[in-house]
């Protein structure tokens, strides 16, 4: 097995609710900020090499948070000459994860181009394919000689989706159909299907890419972990908000003691998980729903529908504020797009753009959306509310993406985007 075999299947055994804990010395290069020498108690995400803030010192003014990310930086030891090596820390584990996505650029810088050109050939021979030279011999000789030369760097591919496009690519090459009549109007199509395989390896060759770095890998599956958390914890509290859920008229105190067990079992992990940007809803989330299962335990006693009132105010506002969390979410799915893009140095497409707009929408969608339960706005009664904020953002991001002409515009996109994540 490679040794990225070997790290991967590691990975996929590890519990990311239980880390090994230190409590060391770390040296830190901020950003207009200089070095820091300050002992940390972090979890091990990456032995010498990852690190998740978990427990900081007295001393003031550090400025370091819990859930901060620290990352080793080699290069920056190797350049300052340090004997101790330094560390730089993001502020949360998205802001780690999208510049671990850009150190390993191989599939980028070579897959990912290499498949771009062919299917830009295949759209400059679908366009012969519409013209009337091609159903005369020269022509026709002209065309099919280019098709074959289209495909020559690809012989040899292994892929499923390359070979699935290798193997339409060379169908393609023909002119005459299988009764040797003159027929380009079913080459269009052909081409089609092979521009849908080339871009489905394009999204495998991001992903593999993105992953690749071990550290990537596995910030990425302990960000995997926390939205797993909250779409679990959603769905529970679902289920009880429901008309004949616990809350409903036909409950029973041993329904309503058992629902209280079953939510003292969901706040566990959410006071487990401490990373930024998830740690102060998480722990908001879980002091409520504590709340509301000695409510309900006490409900339960003595049938007590007062009690049980506002022990559904806690569940709902839990459910509301993971339900907003979970936006937070995919913006971040959205800037790490914008990001890719703008750490190229090559600007999105007019399809791209279209598709990153149809996305901001669809978020826009949901941010301005009503609570399935009371169809009311999401962030009623709450003490600060940040929704409508987000909202503004993103429709700023979205005029500088609808009227990008340079990467300057996607900066400012991107900028955009991060302000509006942090509210959350």
């Amino acid at each position: 097995m490679s040794k990225l075999g070997e790290r991967t299947g590691a990975l996929l055994n590890i519990n990311l609710r239980r880390l090994t804990h230190e409590c060391r010395s770390y040296r830190i290069r901020r950003e207009g900020k200089g070095e820091l020498n300050i002992t940390l108690e972090t979890s091990v995400l990456v032995a010498n090499s990852l690190y998740l803030v978990s427990g900081l010192p007295v001393v003031p003014d550090h400025g370091i948070k819990i859930g901060q990310v620290l990352v080793r930086n080699l290069e920056l030891t190797r350049r300052l000459s340090s004997e101790e090596e330094i560390f730089v820390v993001y502020d949360n584990l998205f802001d780690a994860w999208r510049a671990m996505r850009l150190l390993n650029p191989r599939y980028k810088a070579e897959e990912i181009p290499a498949v771009e050109a062919w299917r830009a050939e295949g759209d400059e021979l679908t366009k012969i394919t519409w013209t009337r030279e091609v159903r005369m011999v020269d022509g026709e000789l002209e065309y099919s000689a280019r098709a074959w030369r289209a495909i020559g760097p690809h012989k040899r591919v292994r892929n499923e989706n390359k070979l699935r496009a290798l193997k339409k690519s060379e169908e393609a090459t023909r002119v005459k159909d299988v009764r040797g009549k003159i027929n380009p109007g079913r080459l269009p199509l052909m081409y089609l299907t092979v521009d849908l395989a080339l871009w489905a390896r394009i999204q495998e060759a991001s992903n593999i890419g993105e992953r690749m770095d071990h550290r990537a890998m596995v910030l990425q599956l302990y960000i995997d972990a926390y939205t797993t958390a909250v779409s679990t914890t959603i769905n529970d509290l679902e289920q009880l908000l429901r008309p004949e859920g616990v809350f409903g008229e036909e409950r029973t105190p041993r329904k309503v003691r058992a629902a209280a067990a079953r939510i003292r079992m969901s706040v566990v992990p959410l006071y487990e998980l401490t990373a930024r940007p998830f740690v102060h809803v998480f722990n908001h989330v879980a002091e409520d729903l504590s709340q509301a299962a000695d409510l309900m335990d006490a409900a339960a006693d003595h049938r007590d529908a007062i009690k049980m009132s506002a022990a559904k105010s806690f569940v709902h506002r839990a459910y509301r504020s993971l339900a907003t969390l979970q936006k937070a979410r995919l913006v971040q799915e959205l800037l790490a797009t914008v990001s890719r893009h703008y750490h190229s140095k090559v600007l999105p497409t007019n399809e791209q753009r279209d598709e990153l707009l149809v996305f901001l929408n669809w978020i826009q969608s949901l941010i301005r959306g009503k609570d399935k339960f009371t169809r009311e706005p999401h962030e009623k009664d709450f003490q600060n509310p940040i929704l409508e904020k987000v909202d503004n953002l993103l429709e700023n991001a979205g005029l500088e993406l609808e009227n990008m002409n340079d990467r300057k515009d996607l900066a400012k996109a991107r900028k955009a985007l991060k302000a509006a994540l942090a509210p959350f």
